[in-house]
């Protein structure tokens, strides 16, 4: 009985703390860099949806035909980041407010120009550091989000 007793306690701690991961590690908005994978994912993958979640809820507020617009840019051009690696700075006065800058991996754009599918991939870390690809985030409600108006 005393073992079984055990066992029953071991499971309960071992779900307990599976629960309390989860629950720290929320929607993959847990950081600024956290907001940044998710909102890069969701354009690797073509996800709308993930990307308009992945900014801030005011950056992703259209009309009916703004959106109609902004969707068909987003699936004119398809983009895939690989390798990627970020570096965080917070904002001195408002740690409320990060930027997060890609400095390493590749971005491979893709889009149909003329009929014909164009591609360009991109080696980060050789591009000049100022023209490095960048991501202003804000923290909202112990979320982070990409702070990026999507048009």
């Amino acid at each position: 009985m005393a073992i079984r007793e055990k066992g029953v306690r071991l499971i309960a701690l071992f779900s307990f703390l599976v629960i309390a991961l989860i629950l720290q590690c929320g929607c993959g908005g847990d950081s600024p860099e956290a907001a940044v994978k998710k909102f890069v994912g969701a354009w690797s993958s073509s996800d709308w949806e993930g990307i308009k979640k992945a900014v801030l809820p005011e950056d992703a507020k259209f009309t009916k035909e703004q959106e109609e617009l902004a969707k068909q840019k987003f699936e004119q051009i398809k983009v895939k980041f690989e390798n990627v690696r970020m570096e965080t700075s917070f904002d001195k006065k408002d740690r409320n407010k990060a930027r997060v800058v890609l400095v390493s991996g590749e971005i491979t754009y893709q889009a149909r120009i003329g009929g014909k599918i164009q591609k360009q991939a991109m080696d980060i870390k050789k591009m000049e550091k100022s023209t490095r690809p960048y991501f202003d985030c804000i923290r909202r409600n112990k979320t982070w989000y990409v702070h990026r108006k999507i048009d």
